[in-house]
């Protein structure tokens, strides 16, 4: 058996591989596998992050017609869109799959209940059997990637990582002597062995977890989900985080000479004005104190993803005119020195990743009220997620 990996967050020219891929290399060792090219292959199992590059799987179909491309990876989750270009995806974890390829062959794997098969209707079901004996990997950032936690404990209802995997973590966390580590993990805060993690490696911390426990990362670049521009909405999304907390959390960290990330999301449906008028409220409140660090404030727009709460809800575009005002009101203020501004995506490419995650057409994401092709899946908490749509 003969079989190639891909990573289509790089070019074919490159032939480069990022976690997910370095993954495969290892799994595939443990039978005797050495990947081969592409050309020489029978298989080419691609790991993809997002299916929006599903353009990446049709190049590969038109190059390699006679292959049988095996799609894994994060993108797995909402497989509708890159179905039709690959000869199925596997849905979650690939332990299973490949085990039972290489000792069955394609038509017993392609049986198993996490299997995405374009064409067909049985229900899918997300595999979770993740190999916490996999070793660190090597990023290409130069960081030692070491994983602590899959899912999250907080379920967000916009973020899929809560609602598509449940939670599950490393008995004990692997040991690396690297002065570069990035723990992998939704939230450090939530892995119950965090005393043991080396207290300079590098991870994601929620501002829950931080205040709560009055801790002090050792990183010196802190990112900080915050998520909604304002108090209202982030009560909206199950992630309450006030003001006052979020405020006097940034000034600590600066203090402490610390550069902080916001992460902040914008392009929900029920986002109104008030909501941008108190970020700018925050801005000023902030920019009066004088500190040592800086602030980043990186927006993205909100995508609906199969799997959580609010997936169904409609698709509206009001957020654009909403942020060019505050982010012209930002730069002519003069505060860039200290407070750094990053875009977000325009409507027209929002909407394009919102047809690619949910299967479904302008229209039907305008409307809203549909959870789409992807719904065949049997999310672990498919249930509780339709109820609160329902409420939301």
């Amino acid at each position: 058996m003969k079989i190639a990996i891909i990573d289509s967050s790089y070019p074919l020219s490159k032939m480069e591989y990022g976690v997910s891929a370095s993954y495969l290399f290892w799994e595939l060792s443990r039978y005797g596998i050495n990947p081969v090219q592409p050309e020489t292959a029978d298989y080419l199992f691609v790991t993809m992050q997002d299916p929006r590059q599903w353009p990446y799987l049709r190049r590969l179909r038109l190059n390699y017609p006679d292959k049988k491309i095996i799609v894994g990876g994060s993108a797995s989750s909402a497989p509708h869109t890159i179905g039709p270009f690959s000869k199925c995806v596997v849905v979650g974890d690939g332990q299973k799959f490949i085990k039972t390829l290489i000792d069955s062959g394609y038509d017993a794997a392609a049986d198993l209940p996490n299997v995405w098969v374009n064409g067909e209707s049985r229900p899918v079901v997300i595999d979770q059997g993740f190999p916490w004996n996999l070793p660190p990997i090597m990023g290409d950032n130069g960081h030692v990637n070491i994983f602590i936690s899959r899912g999250c404990k907080k379920k967000c209802y916009f973020c899929q990582t809560g609602w598509a995997y449940q939670y599950q973590e490393a008995a004990k966390p692997n040991e690396h002597r690297s002065k570069k580590i990035t723990y992998v993990s939704n939230d450090l805060g939530q892995y119950s062995r965090i005393s043991e993690l080396d207290k300079n490696g590098d991870g994601s911390y929620s501002v829950q977890y931080i205040l709560k426990r009055g801790i002090m990362p050792k990183a010196r670049v802190i990112r900080l989900g915050v998520e909604g521009v304002s108090e209202r909405i982030r009560s909206i999304l199950n992630k309450p985080i006030t003001n006052d907390d979020l405020y006097n959390l940034t000034l600590a960290l600066n203090r402490a000479g610390k550069t902080v990330k916001f992460f902040m999301m914008a392009g929900f449906p029920f986002e109104a004005q008030d909501d941008w008028n108190e970020l700018k409220s925050f801005i000023m409140r902030y920019r009066r104190k004088e500190q040592k660090g800086t602030l980043e404030i990186s927006f993205s727009a909100w995508v609906p993803s199969p799997a959580t709460p609010m997936c169904i809800l409609p698709l509206k575009d009001h957020y654009w005119p909403m942020f060019l005002e505050f982010r012209e009101w930002f730069f002519n203020a003069g505060w860039s020195n200290k407070i750094k501004l990053l875009n977000l995506a325009k409507p027209e490419t929002r909407l394009q990743s919102a047809m690619a995650h949910m299967g479904l057409s302008e229209k039907e994401l305008r409307q809203g009220g549909n959870w789409g092709p992807n719904d065949r899946i049997e999310y672990p908490y498919k249930k509780a997620v339709h109820k609160i749509a329902e409420k939301l």
